[in-house]
């Protein structure tokens, strides 16, 4: 925490799960889930995924159960930034 290289290591920490998630998406050829998925972004820690009813459903598939995600947004048109 704090140190210079920490933005870094945690992107590079949270790609690696989600890019094993796609390409797990891309064995399965659900071109309709790998394409809801193509419209979730992040910025380092952050992440926004628009129009993505089905993100709630696969996060323990994403990420480790040790990783706790906040939902900062307080309802599903409406987001603070």
């Amino acid at each position: 925490m704090g140190a210079n290289y920490a933005p870094l290591v945690a992107d590079l920490f949270l790609f690696c799960y989600e890019s094993e998630f796609m390409k797990n998406l891309s064995k399965s050829k659900d071109l309709n889930l790998i394409e809801i998925f193509n419209t979730s972004f992040r910025y380092l820690d952050d992440l926004c995924s628009l129009d993505n009813s089905f993100f709630h459903t696969y996060i323990e598939n994403i990420y480790p159960k040790k990783l706790i995600l906040l939902q900062s947004n307080k309802s599903d048109d409406k987001a603070t930034f």
